[in-house]
């Protein structure tokens, strides 16, 4: 997935110097093309959102964690998680935003500063959903972004039934 996108966007990296270094990333069960557009959404928005002296730089990470090990609250249905963060030295946003740019048409800047219709991050929202999974965001105004993705690995956690 991650190798289109980079394909996908090989004109706009190169235009603006980008670097995506990544860890090797997980197989994970899921639609193509929804997780395409996943990566499509996440690293075009760090390219889109940068500091204008800065080169772009786009880390993503994956590792795989017990269920247990997560302390973000969200309905976990499996055993495993992978968890891929995708980092960024852009422009970042208010940590009081973190909820607000996964809503619908939100944008936190106006239109004659950034393109985009503000529904690029519900859309993340509605996938990562749609494959079980959760993801968030933590920022640094003027320092960049971090995006943290949790999908399942493996079968469904055994879950307690009542007799």
């Amino acid at each position: 997935v991650l190798e289109d996108v980079k394909n996908e966007f090989s004109l706009r990296i190169k235009e603006s110097g980008a670097m995506i270094n990544a860890t090797e990333l997980p197989v994970v069960n899921g639609i193509y093309f929804q997780l395409e557009q996943l990566f499509i959404n996440l690293i075009g928005n760090a390219i889109k959102f940068r500091n204008v002296d800065a080169k772009p730089k786009i880390e993503i990470t994956a590792e795989k964690v017990h269920h247990r090990q997560i302390t973000e609250e969200f309905t976990k249905t499996h055993t495993y998680y992978h968890v891929i963060k995708v980092i960024d030295n852009g422009i970042g946003f208010s940590n009081s935003n973190t909820e607000k740019i996964f809503e619908l048409f939100q944008r936190l800047h106006e239109k004659h500063e950034y393109s985009g219709t503000g529904i690029g991050l519900a859309i993340c929202k509605k996938i990562v959903n749609k494959h079980h999974g959760h993801i968030y965001a933590t920022s640094v105004k003027n320092e960049g972004s971090a995006f943290t993705i949790y999908l399942p690995s493996g079968k469904l956690k055994t879950m307690p039934r009542s007799i």
